[in-house]
């Protein structure tokens, strides 16, 4: 993974090279995380292409949107850690950022962990109560929270899913036996 920083801009691309030689497939993902977007210019936060490349002649295959794909495989990534390292009793699913990533978090973690209860905090109140109704929507009791502390001290399995450059949680706020994913801690100083 190469980085492209844009400090002015709040922003970096990250570069994802990869090849499958048995499959005669190469790919490049390029994702721009910008955490100003939302704000000034009405976009997400995160925004990825996708670039298939033939090995053998070098042309573009094809060009595709990564976005989805990389909100998927993020998700998919935090699932298969909490099957295998949470508790196996563990039933109160936190999440801490529910912009892009958070729907994705909380659809591979819940399924991994039995999840019966969500609690839900973010920046923007409006998206953790989109969180919150898609949770309720499924049977599960859910609750927007107002402090990442609450939400925390509550749960069973953490998910923090956010671009944030300073800590956000708390050593005294963790308990025995939690389990954490956190997302959006891609490089050192995040």
């Amino acid at each position: 993974k190469s980085y492209l920083h844009f400090p002015s801009h709040q922003g970096v691309l990250l570069i994802m090279p990869g090849n499958l030689p048995q499959m005669e497939e190469a790919a490049v993902k390029l994702i721009n995380v910008h955490t100003r977007n939302p704000v000034e210019h009405g976009l997400p936060t995160l925004i990825a292409t996708v670039v298939l490349i033939s090995p053998d002649t070098g042309e573009p295959v094809c060009i595709m949107d990564g976005t989805y794909v990389t909100g998927m495989r993020t998700g998919a990534v935090s699932g298969v850690a909490t099957k295998y390292l949470a508790r196996k009793g563990a039933r109160v699913l936190g999440i801490v950022g529910a912009g892009f990533q958070g729907p994705f978090q909380f659809e591979a973690v819940r399924h991994s962990m039995r999840a019966e209860t969500v609690l839900v905090t973010d920046l923007v109140p409006e998206r953790a109560k989109t969180l919150v109704e898609l949770a309720a929507g499924l049977g599960l009791k859910a609750r927007a929270c107002d402090t990442v502390e609450e939400v925390v001290r509550g749960c069973d399995v953490l998910v923090t899913a956010t671009p944030s450059d300073h800590p956000i949680v708390k050593d005294a706020w963790l308990h025995e036996g939690m389990h954490i994913n956190c997302v959006g801690t891609y490089a050192k100083g995040k």
